[in-house]
């Protein structure tokens, strides 16, 4: 698979000031990724197949200090291209 590119962090909603997302879109080189991903978006082993990509939900403890960042992470497949999905939330 390989990386395409990345956008800025983007904050989608004024009263959301605490959230902001990140695209990674990737473009599938041969049948097997594509086929892989469809598979697994929307199941339990789609944090899996990201970590194996590289990208690792952050531990976020019970009490988090005010002003840390964690990242979280989705995926869609959208034609021949894989869209990762980062949101980076900020403790208010």
């Amino acid at each position: 698979m390989k990386h395409i590119t990345s956008t800025l962090f983007n904050s989608f909603f004024e009263d959301c000031a605490d959230t902001a997302v990140q695209l990674h879109i990737h473009a599938f080189e041969n049948m097997n990724e594509y086929t892989d991903a469809v598979n697994i978006e929307g199941t339990a082993m789609e944090a899996e197949y990201l970590e194996s990509l590289g990208y690792h939900n952050d531990f976020v403890p019970t009490n988090p200090p005010l002003g840390s960042k964690y990242s979280s992470y989705g995926f869609k497949v959208i034609g021949s291209f894989l869209v990762v999905i980062e949101i980076l939330t900020t403790v208010i």
